[in-house]
């Protein structure tokens, strides 16, 4: 039987947001997914239901990312976090902020259905 989880995608309201949702919506492992445009809110919401997994858009996290998914995995050590980013220097400094997973927007729709595979199939710890 299929996983199911709860996604959250912290992303400002658009067509990146709507994008995520709509690709993670295609997915028959998800469920319940939870949208947010504030960091603060989606960081409660992770204390109080756990999910499987946060998308995360760089541009609300910026210089607060490495706290922030510090936070999650302290509140949360099972969730996991996908970080979507802009340029290369974003996703350095997400490199170093220890996210999960790290894509470029625009990256093709079967490469984030993997990736996002990849991460709720994890049972043990990531790297």
């Amino acid at each position: 039987m299929a996983q199911h989880l709860t996604g959250m995608i912290v992303a400002r309201p658009g067509r990146v947001r709507d994008g995520i949702f709509t690709l993670l919506s295609s997915l028959p492992e998800v469920e319940g997914i939870l949208q947010f445009d504030q960091l603060e809110e989606a960081l409660t919401v992770v204390g109080e239901r756990h999910p499987l997994l946060v998308l995360i858009d760089f541009e609300c996290a910026c210089v607060r990312l490495p706290a922030i998914l510090k936070r999650i995995k302290t509140i949360s050590p099972d969730t996991r976090h996908l970080v979507l980013v802009d340029n290369h220097l974003q996703q350095h400094l997400a490199k170093l902020s220890h996210a999960d997973r790290i894509l470029m927007k625009g990256v093709r729709a079967e490469t984030f259905i993997e990736v996002v595979g990849e991460l709720v199939s994890r049972q043990d710890g990531l790297c």
